[in-house]
C-alpha cells in the first residue's frame, strides 16, 4: 500500500507521523514543491525574519527522522495535476501513481496588482522570508499592508530591527479577525513601541520612486518606503485540481475526518481544506497552524486503520508573539453579542471573552495570561457556558 502525501508543511508533515504513529505500515512519500527539507511556518515572520532562528533549527522533519520512520521524500516537485479515477499524482517530474492520497498543499498569498513590484513582498515560505530579511537589511522604512496577525508580527519584527514602520490596515482595528477589543489594545503596542498606526484607511496605489517605493492611500496620505509587505490574507492552493472533478470551491470539501467527498482514497488537511464541522453542521475552512496539525492527527489515524476516531471539531486558535506579548484567539468573534473583559495585574494579562446569543462562549482572546487561556480552550472545545467561563476569570472578592 503505497500513500502519497501532497504538501511538505505541517499538515503533510504530521499525517505522515501521525499514520507512522497509529501503526501504519504504508509506504509514505511525501511530495513538496520547495526544495527545502519540511520547516515550520510560524516562524517566518518573526525568529527567522530577525535572523534570530537559523533555518536548520526550524525544521519540521530531519533526514535522519524521515528514515527512522520510514517516509521518503520528494522535493522540488509541485503538483500539477490529479487523474483520482487513475489514482495518478501530476508534479512537474512525472507521474506518481497512488493506492492513498493526502492533499495538503495549504494556501498562498493573497496579491494586489503592485505584488510583482521589487521590493513589494508577501511571506508564506522560506524564500520568502530569506528575500524580505535582505530588504530589511537594505533599508529603513517599511510599510506593512494588512493588520493582520502576521503584518503585525512582521511589524513588531521590524521595529525589533530598528526600522521605521507604518501599518495600514482598512478595517477600524488591527487584527479585525480578533474583534475591536483586542484590536484595538495591539494598536496601543504598536504605537507605544514606535510603529504608525494608519486603521480605516486602504491603498490606492504603490508605485516605484527615486530608488524606493511610494505608497499612496485612499485618504490623500502618501508613504514613502524601502519595501512593502502585502498581509491581507491567503487563498487555497487548489488550482492545480481543476478538472479532477473534485470540490474545491472555497478549499477542498471534506467529511469530519478528512476524507474528500465522492473520492475514499483521497484525503485533506490544512489551509486547503473545508472540513465539515460535526457541531454546527457547516463546513469551514480554518487557516491556522493548530487546526492543521489537528486534523492531520485524525487523517493518521484513519489511514492507519484506527476504530473510533472520533471526528474533528473545526475550532480557530491562533496565537501570536509580538514584542513581549503573547496573544491568543480561540473561536468566532462574529458570534458573539456579549463581550466582558477581564484583567489579569499580576502578570499584565487581560482576556475578553464573547457571548453567543444562547449563553455559550463564543470567542475568546487572551494576552499573557496562560491560566485564563486553558480555562477558555477547554471550555470552548466542551461547549462550557459562558458564564462558569466568566465566574473562573473573576478576582476573589
Amino acid at each position: 500500500m503505497r500513500t502519497v502525501i501532497v504538501g511538505t508543511s505541517v499538515a503533510g508533515v504530521r499525517a505522515a507521523q501521525a499514520l507512522r504513529r497509529n501503526g501504519g505500515e504504508d509506504e509514505i512519500l511525501l511530495v513538496g514543491a520547495e526544495s527545502h527539507l519540511p520547516y515550520d511556518k510560524p516562524c517566518l515572520s518573526k525568529g527567522m525574519l530577525s535572523g534570530a532562528v537559523a533555518p536548520e533549527k526550524n525544521c519540521l522533519l530531519t533526514e535522519s527522522a524521515a528514515a527512522e520512520l520510514g517516509i521518503r521524500t520528494a522535493l522540488s516537485q509541485r503538483a500539477v495535476g490529479l487523474d483520482p479515477e487513475a489514482a495518478v499524482l501530476h508534479t512537474t517530474a512525472g507521474r506518481i501513481p497512488y493506492d492513498r492520497l493526502v492533499i495538503a498543499t495549504g494556501a498562498s498569498a493573497r496579491t494586489l496588482p503592485w505584488s510583482d513590484l521589487p521590493g513589494v513582498h508577501s511571506l508564506r515560505t522560506r524564500a520568502d522570508c530569506e528575500a524580505l530579511r535582505a530588504d530589511l537589511r537594505r533599508g529603513s522604512r517599511l510599510v506593512v499592508v494588512g493588520g493582520g496577525f502576521i503584518g503585525c508580527e512582521v511589524a513588531a519584527t521590524a521595529r525589533g530591527l530598528g526600522l521605521d514602520v507604518t501599518i495600514v490596515e482598512p478595517e477600524a482595528t488591527l487584527l479585525p479577525v480578533a474583534g475591536p477589543e483586542l484590536g484595538a489594545l495591539a494598536g496601543e503596542w504598536h504605537a507605544g513601541h514606535g510603529a504608525r498606526v494608519r486603521v480605516g484607511e486602504a491603498v490606492r496605489a504603490i508605485v516605484r520612486a527615486g530608488g524606493g517605493l511610494v505608497v499612496e492611500l485612499r485618504g490623500g496620505e502618501v508613504l514613502d518606503a524601502d519595501c512593502v509587505v502585502l498581509g491581507i490574507g491567503a487563498v487555497p492552493n487548489t488550482g492545480w485540481l481543476e478538472g479532477s472533478g473534485l470540490d474545491i470551491a472555497d478549499g477542498i470539501a471534506c467529511d469530519a475526518w478528512g476524507r474528500v467527498h465522492c473520492h475514499e482514497n483521497v484525503l485533506a488537511a490544512g489551509d486547503v481544506a473545508r472540513w465539515q464541522d460535526p457541531v454546527s453542521g457547516t463546513a469551514r475552512r480554518v487557516e491556522h497552524w493548530t487546526n492543521a496539525t489537528e486534523q492531520a492527527a485524525v487523517v493518521g489515524k484513519v489511514l492507519a486503520g484506527a476504530s473510533d476516531v472520533a471526528a474533528h471539531r473545526v475550532n480557530t486558535y491562533v496565537w501570536s508573539d509580538q514584542y513581549d506579548r503573547t496573544m491568543s484567539f480561540v473561536g468566532r468573534r462574529a458570534c458573539a453579542t456579549r463581550v466582558t473583559r477581564f484583567d489579569d495585574p499580576r502578570k499584565n494579562g487581560v482576556a475578553f471573552v464573547g457571548a453567543d446569543e444562547q449563553g455559550g462562549l463564543a470567542f475568546a482572546a487572551v494576552v499573557n495570561w496562560p491560566r485564563a487561556l486553558l480555562a477558555v480552550r477547554k471550555a470552548i472545545n466542551g461547549g462550557v457556558p459562558c458564564a462558569v467561563v466568566e465566574e473562573q476569570l473573576t478576582p476573589a472578592a
